[in-house]
């Protein structure tokens, strides 16, 4: 929403949301990871797990596009 509106409320939520989602990493001996849903195990899944959550920092930090989305389609809205 904040590409789109430049509304900094929206950014700052964003950033918001990292800090607790961090909050649940689990150090590895290669990197971090997190938990899936319901804590039972860590997942690797793009909803719910360790690769939707890097996309989603990686979008914020590095102000990348977000990944498997068409948002060139809202480019001319």
């Amino acid at each position: 929403m904040y590409k789109f509106t430049k509304d900094k409320s929206y950014l700052n939520d964003a950033f918001w949301v990292a800090q607790r989602v961090l909050l649940f990493k689990i150090r590895k001996n290669k990197g971090i990871a997190f938990p899936g849903e319901g804590h039972l195990r860590l997942s690797c899944d793009y909803g719910t797990g360790s690769s939707g959550i890097g996309i989603f920092l990686n979008r914020l930090i590095k102000n990348k596009k977000r990944k498997f989305v068409n948002d060139y389609l809202l480019e001319d809205l």
